[in-house]
């Protein structure tokens, strides 16, 4: 179905990818896995001609009896979303937020098929009814918005799917999403494969999502493959030392133990927290929609917690309720001790006491600013911020303190890596020397080797600083080695909680069994 061979591009004349070779058979899925940067996304643009300006392309790359390096942009852009579909990682920068779903996925039909604007609506439906949004319950006029993560996806993969390409390049479509709505959308691409035939590169840093997806696997290392075959030969027995490291990296870590944690920081008793319904007509009274029902927890000082669940269960809602950023309508908060008022305003000296790395940095971070304006941007909670040199010497030290450079402090977010954006944001969230840090999907779409450092750098980090954490994440395998403690969160309530590693072993609800049969595994050779 396609063959890549001596694929090569250049920016500048320095290389970025060099003697890119393989094939891809007919209804076959290809595994395309490496560490960020080592040019997977890149391979991606390139089999489309979607390189930035620039950037140089040589080599050939053939889809069936269609040389694709040979063909015009205008001959490409019939190619484009007809002949070969493409999935992205991030589907609501993806989807065009002014456009309703249907319009999206019925551009595309109307584009390559030149179908009647009714005609290209009433066969979106069908699409998307195919890929789990029926009319019904999910009408064409909604927008991307209105949707879950995993509903984004789905329409993504519809306006892949909607002219039956020959070849799905799927980059990166399960990072963000939890273990349930992931294993629904690897088995929507499953099915995909077997009713169409398609054959599918799918780009991940997931070995155990490769394990379970892939026929075979493609190694990437600073713009080479450097092995390739099987994914049973290669994730078992593998050849090159470079596969053998991220192999160590994703193998599953030891569980962390219990251990005594100090008297309460965060005490959470009956939390409760609604939405006003959605209206169905002028005069409608909906009942309100419960986002948090009835939680009660608390976080110890020094004290390591992990909050699981599938999107919509509430974790985040909860977070914004601890940090102050949203109302409550019943239940109380105490931090420290001090009682936090329902309309969530706290005192500067209280807030500063917990911080919060969101799951994007990069959306957190004001792009116009360099990096020594925004890491010391808590410092407004500060009764006495440091000015001058000695704020400047409390930026370095906290960039220096997540393993980065005080020079980088003159630079802008852009310019770094997703890993070290990450570093950035964690030195920001430290630099109040906070007692509490919460974790929201810190290292979901990280590859295993800058998770491992990043998870390395959260335990050196708590450990000097003796930090509570509360760690919320939808990779279980990773709360399992860094927590000692677990709460599991469907509906808005806490249905399960208990030590790590009795629940995530042992587990007594039936809905943390569903997340834990649900969650790919990789054990490793």
């Amino acid at each position: 179905m396609l063959a890549v061979r001596d694929l090569s591009v250049s920016l500048a004349g320095r290389p970025v990818l060099t003697g890119i070779d393989f094939t891809i058979a007919p209804g076959e899925i290809l595994g395309l896995i490496g560490e960020s940067g080592s040019g997977k996304s890149m391979t991606a643009l390139a089999l489309l001609r979607l390189l930035p300006e620039g950037f140089a392309q040589t080599g050939r790359v053939t889809l069936q009896n269609q040389a694709l390096h040979a063909q015009s942009e205008r001959a490409m852009c019939r190619v484009r979303g007809n002949r070969v579909g493409m999935i992205f990682q991030e589907p609501m920068t993806a989807l065009n937020p002014l456009q309703s779903i249907g319009r999206q996925v019925a551009e595309t039909l109307r584009l390559h098929r030149g179908q009647t604007t009714r005609a290209a609506r009433a066969e979106a439906a069908a699409v998307l009814a195919r890929v789990g949004l029926p009319a019904g319950d999910f009408p064409l006029t909604l927008y991307p918005h209105q949707l879950s993560g995993g509903q984004r996806q789905r329409v993504g993969i519809a306006i892949a799917i909607a002219c039956r390409p020959d070849l799905l390049i799927a980059d990166e479509p399960t990072t963000a999403l939890d273990v349930s709505t992931e294993a629904e959308i690897l088995d929507l691409i499953r099915r995909l494969v077997a009713e169409d035939g398609l054959s599918v590169l799918f780009i991940t840093h997931d070995l155990a999502v490769t394990s379970t997806m892939a026929d075979r696997v493609a190694v990437m290392q600073a713009g080479r493959i450097v092995e390739t075959g099987p994914v049973s030969r290669v994730l078992r027995a593998p050849q090159h030392s470079y596969t053998q490291a991220l192999l160590d990296a994703a193998r599953p870590g030891a569980a962390m133990k219990a251990a005594p944690t100090g008297d309460a920081l965060i005490a959470v008793e009956r939390l409760r927290r609604t939405y006003p319904g959605r209206r169905r007509h002028l005069f409608d009274r909906p009942p309100p929609l419960v986002a948090v029902d009835g939680v009660s927890f608390t976080l110890g000082k020094g004290e390591r917690l992990g909050l699981v669940g599938a999107s919509g269960s509430g974790k985040s809602t909860l977070t914004r309720a601890l940090l102050g950023l949203e109302p409550r309508q019943g239940g109380t908060l105490c931090i420290d001790g001090t009682p936090v008022p329902a309309s969530g305003a706290m005192p500067r000296a209280l807030r500063a006491k917990i911080q919060v790395v969101f799951q994007d940095p990069s959306g957190s971070f004001n792009p116009r600013h360099k990096v020594a304006r925004l890491i010391a941007e808590p410092f407004h909670l500060h009764p006495a911020p440091p000015k001058g040199p000695a704020r400047a010497r409390a930026v370095a030290t906290a960039l220096e303190a997540v393993g980065l450079r005080a020079g980088d402090a003159d630079r802008y977010i852009h310019e770094f890596s997703g890993g070290q954006r990450q570093r950035i944001a964690r030195a920001r969230a430290l630099i109040l020397r906070p007692a509490a840090l919460l974790l929201d999907e810190a290292v979901s779409a990280l590859d295993v080797s800058v998770r491992g450092h990043i998870l390395g750098l959260i335990d050196a980090l708590a450990r000097e600083h003796g930090l509570a954490l509360l760690f919320i994440s939808h990779a279980l395998h990773v709360v399992r080695s860094v927590t000692s403690r677990v709460m599991v969160m469907s509906a808005g309530r806490i249905v399960e909680e208990g030590p790590t590693a009795e629940v995530l072993t042992r587990p007594q609800h039936a809905y943390t069994r569903a997340l834990l049969a649900a969650a790919p595994r990789f054990e490793g050779p």
